[in-house]
């Protein structure tokens, strides 16, 4: 009975091996689509103005100049408009700020300035601004950038802070650790 129950369940494996068949699947076409809805696209003496509805929150302030990159065809609209002989600002708008970037006639990203507003402060300027104002609470922020090509070359935050009646402004400079605080 015993040598009956493993020739079945070998007989079972084997039945099961054999039916298998391959499958040869059809190739699968990926493609990228920006998930951020632009609302208004504006195209007039070399200047570009394309307001976004985000996706999500943050996803063009985290990195604005790589969202450019990434979804503004330059090359397309070189061919569309082929007689710019001077440079092309482009301007990216969302609720939370911009970034300006302009581009020269060969279609080279030369120089790029944002600003946003309320953004979350990284985590080193968060401990250093709350460990020196305690009992401060932060009412507002800006964010502001520039620089050449895609690097960013100089950047700052100011920083609106309150406590009671007294208000301070702090601008910090996190490439070079410094601030300038001025109270009203």
């Amino acid at each position: 009975m015993k040598k009956l129950i493993i020739l079945v369940w070998i007989l079972g494996f084997v039945s099961v091996s054999y039916s298998q068949k391959v499958i040869q699947l059809q190739e699968a076409k990926v493609t990228y689509e920006p998930s951020a809805k632009v609302l208004y696209e504006k195209y007039d003496n070399g200047n570009v103005v394309l307001k976004l509805q985000e996706a999500y929150v943050q996803q063009f302030r985290n990195d604005p100049v790589k969202f450019l990159i990434n979804n503004f065809d330059m090359q397309a609209y070189l061919n569309e408009y082929n007689s710019m002989n001077n440079n092309l600002d482009v301007t990216i708008k969302s609720k939370s700020g911009y970034l300006k970037a302009n581009y020269n006639k060969y279609g080279e990203l030369v120089q790029t300035s944002q600003k946003f507003k309320n953004v979350l402060l990284p985590r080193e300027i968060w401990n250093d601004v709350f460990a020196s104002h305690r009992g401060w609470t932060m009412t507002k922020n800006v964010y502001t950038a520039r620089g050449k090509g895609s690097a960013i070359d100089a950047q700052s935050y100011i920083i609106t802070m309150k406590n009671g009646k007294m208000q301070k402004k702090l601008k910090i400079n996190p490439v070079k650790k410094t601030s300038i605080v001025a109270v009203r």
